[in-house]
């Protein structure tokens, strides 16, 4: 990317922390360090109604596909949890299912505050320097290489590598989870900026897909021990630890909070951290 402190001053601006650049290929973000990302929406089995030998199983399929993935990849898992209060018009040809459903309506609007739980996966890869292919070019010749311009070649390959290998892994997860989809333009933008913005609502690709740092935020950031997000405070709770030996589901008694957060686990460390937006 260029070097844009010739022409602006550095701030702390939240545009400033954020390193998305630019839409290169459907749903894949080019950062300004070189990486580019991918995210997976997914939703898995009910818990209460799959058994312990099910969840292993699924859980050590998941872990044999994540492992595939090499040097340079980093994996991102979060969960979003929402009040979500509308009940979805369905149109019944029958009178007695929609009498029925009238009542399930009813009795949704009668229990008050309602909460839904998305979760998504990010793929995060780092494009090989352009020193390390022009030492790569020197020892290996390769006929097929383009000699005008060998970096743009090069850059396309690696792109190509990283949406094939998603790709690949998001198939090995459709059969674990119920539910598995890569994220579109549209749906890529609406998702990075329901995590930097608490106004919830789709976002629409430009039709120059650049400067994503600057277009996405709509709310100032307020940084401090608990920073704030347009008028709202987001505290943050870390676990710092985890029990030696663990099972799938373990946290699950966070879907059943009364209050939006979002959950963003840190595997390297075994850690976890839950913002809470209010």
């Amino acid at each position: 990317m260029f070097n844009l402190r010739e022409y602006r001053e550095p701030t702390d601006r939240l545009p400033d922390y954020l390193p998305w650049a630019a839409l290169v290929a459907l749903g894949v973000i080019l950062q300004k360090d070189r990486l580019l990302q991918k995210t997976i929406a997914f939703r898995g089995h009910d818990l209460a109604s799959s058994s312990a030998s099910e969840l292993i199983s699924n859980v050590a399929r998941l872990n044999n596909a994540l492992k595939r993935l090499g040097s340079g990849w980093a994996i991102f898992v979060e969960a979003q949890r929402f009040e979500h209060n509308e009940y979805p018009d369905t149109a019944w040809d029958n009178a007695a299912a929609w009498l029925i459903d009238q009542e399930r309506k009813d009795l949704f609007e009668k229990e008050g505050a309602h909460f839904e739980s998305n979760y998504f996966i990010t793929f995060v890869y780092m494009l090989p320097a352009a020193q390390s292919k022009d030492i790569e070019a020197f020892f290996y010749d390769d006929p097929n290489r383009n000699r005008r311009n060998p970096h743009a070649e090069d850059n396309l390959h690696d792109l190509n590598y990283f949406i094939r290998t998603v790709g690949e892994i998001t198939d090995i997860m459709s059969g674990v989870f119920v539910e598995v989809g890569e994220l579109d333009d549209d749906q890529t933008l609406s998702y990075l900026h329901s995590t930097i913005s608490t106004n919830r609502h789709p976002v629409k690709a430009p039709d120059v897909p650049m400067y994503l740092d600057a277009l996405l935020p709509d709310q100032a950031f307020t940084s401090g021990d608990i920073p704030m997000l347009g008028e709202n405070f987001i505290p943050t709770c870390s676990i710092s630890g985890y029990p030696s030996r663990s099972f799938p589901g373990i946290l699950d008694a966070l879907n059943h909070l009364k209050i939006e957060y979002r959950w963003l686990p840190d595997s390297s460390a075994w850690t976890g951290r839950m913002l809470r937006v209010n």
